[in-house]
């Protein structure tokens, strides 16, 4: 990471907090051991674009994203992932987006709900200081609803 200038303290902390959220939540999202993989992968990556211009950098972190090559993830998971890290600031997904709209509508719906947990992450650690430890989820009701409450420590 040091090639493009990252906060790595910050993308580690954000990638640890999207995926608490991740496993906190598993019964509600219903998205499958894969996903959460390429939560983490773009929640350490998302301020890659900071590489390219400050301004705008969610947009050049998908570019720069759809561009590269990691091993054991194929074109179709970079695709996702760099949708998922460009979403995670500033405007939501669009279908007039074009990298966006190019995905069938269940990666649409994969990307919306792990876009969701990095932006939550990185909103978390928005001053870059790791004040946020942790992130726990636990049922309101303690009878297995769909009620659930974020705790953060």
């Amino acid at each position: 990471m040091p090639r493009y200038h990252v906060d790595e303290a910050h993308a580690r902390r954000v990638a640890r907090l999207a995926i608490q959220l991740f496993d906190g939540l598993a019964a509600e999202h219903a998205l499958k051991e894969r996903d959460r993989l390429l939560l983490e992968v773009a929640a350490l990556l998302h301020d890659i674009g900071l590489f390219v211009n400050l301004r705008g950098h969610h947009k050049h972190s998908l570019y720069l994203l759809q561009a590269a090559e990691i091993f054991g993830l194929s074109r179709d998971d970079m695709q996702l992932v760099g949708n998922i890290a460009r979403y995670h600031r500033r405007g939501l997904p669009q279908k007039s987006h074009p990298s966006y709209s190019s995905l069938s509508r269940d990666e649409r719906v994969r990307v919306n709900k792990l876009a969701a947990f990095l932006r939550l992450a990185n909103a978390l650690d928005a001053e870059h200081l790791q004040k946020v430890d942790e992130v726990r989820i636990r049922d309101e009701d303690g009878g297995g609803s769909s009620r659930s409450r974020v705790r953060v420590t």
